[in-house]
């Protein structure tokens, strides 16, 4: 089980907010008694509702269902393919990278911008401070101007030329 935020959005733009538990493997979602009684009393299954669960970074839509199993009633059953992405992985840093926004882009890009300037004078003081070169010492150095190299690339992505 695992503890995630539910949250129910009314038409006129009043959300409720609720704690609940997560059963991975069925995608059951079991809110909390309080908070299933409150929602009983807003008619779920007929008023027009927007449910979402916040699992981690992701915020999924979710489908009302009453589940009547042992461990107690769930309210809340999330999306087929939603479900079936968060099982196999999919939902990784990388669609987490796709859902933000031009504002948000462009700070990741003076971030690492930012960074790489950082490893690039990391680099020069470590090359000036050297008496005696080695392998590892090369290494380092190589590591440093890898990662300047990498960084200066992934802010111009990250920017897309703004």
């Amino acid at each position: 089980m695992k503890e995630i935020t539910v949250q129910v959005m009314e038409p006129s733009g009043i959300e409720h907010i609720g704690r609940a538990m997560l059963n991975p493997t069925t995608g059951v979602i079991y809110v909390t008694d309080g908070f299933a009684r409150f929602l009983a009393s807003l008619d779920v299954e007929n008023a027009e509702l927007w449910p979402t669960a916040t699992i981690g970074a992701h915020t999924v839509p979710v489908l009302f269902r009453a589940v009547k199993e042992p461990s107690g009633n769930g309210l809340f059953i999330l999306d087929p393919i939603v479900h079936s992405e968060l099982t196999e992985g999919r939902c990784s840093v990388l669609s987490i990278l796709g859902d933000w926004d031009r504002d948000q882009w462009q700070q990741f890009g003076r971030f690492s911008h930012t960074v790489c300037a950082s490893a690039l004078i990391g680099l020069i003081g470590y090359v000036h401070s050297v008496e005696n070169w080695s392998a590892g010492k090369i290494t380092a150095a190589a590591a440093l101007a890898s990662a300047a190299v990498i960084l200066f690339f992934i802010g111009i992505y990250a920017v897309k030329g703004d």
